[in-house]
């Protein structure tokens, strides 16, 4: 492997690293906020049509049917949470750019071509989400295990297959966010390379 690849690798990883510790920060304040107990309030009442759908296992009884206006007004630490939410993957967004232009600032003053300029973006883009990665397993199981989304979650699910919640994250994980998010950090670290290099005059 070419040198300027492993020091996108390299590059990649600890800019990966550093989104991953924000990453799971700003998670565990948001699963904090979640399981306040004006959210574990709102919760129950989102969920309460849907307490006795497995009571006749395996048989499955209608939800009980309500009026959307009996539902209470989400409170305020649910847009708290939807703020650091929002907040989050805001900085993992524009941390995927920089790991791009970091990438590209940590290779010689030689200029490139846009191709291999994109290229060592995507690598370095691909190796910053191996860290996210991680840090999204972890704060799934947590989620999952601990909380009111476990509650949620829980109460969808037929009987005995709460126990499986985990294998479900794991493999909703890896099919799901794995290719995904690998395709867009390497799209937006390619942008923030090819940026960088137009900005500097390295094309």
């Amino acid at each position: 492997m070419e040198s300027k690849f492993q020091q996108a690798i390299r590059t990649g990883l600890i800019c990966g690293l550093v989104l991953a510790v924000i990453y799971l920060i700003l998670s565990a304040a948001s699963l904090w906020v979640n399981n306040t107990a004006a959210m574990k309030t709102y919760t129950d009442k989102a969920i309460e049509p849907f307490k006795d759908m497995w009571k006749d296992w395996p048989h499955v009884s209608q939800p009980v049917t309500y009026n959307p206006a009996d539902m209470p007004q989400p409170p305020f630490e649910y847009y708290v949470g939807v703020m650091i939410t929002l907040i989050l993957w805001g900085i993992v967004f524009v941390g995927l750019l920089l790991t791009g232009a970091y990438a590209i600032k940590k290779m010689s003053e030689a200029k490139y071509r846009g191709s291999d300029i994109g290229a060592i973006g995507a690598v370095s883009g691909a190796a910053a989400f191996i860290p996210l990665l991680v840090a999204m397993f972890v704060i799934s199981f947590v989620s999952i295990i601990w909380g009111s989304q476990a509650t949620m979650v829980s109460t969808m699910l037929p009987p005995g297959f709460v126990a499986a919640l985990p294998f479900f994250s794991a493999i909703g994980t890896c099919c799901c966010c794995l290719p995904v998010g690998i395709v867009v950090s390497m799209i937006v670290a390619a942008i923030g390379a090819l940026g960088y290099a137009l900005f500097t005059n390295r094309l």
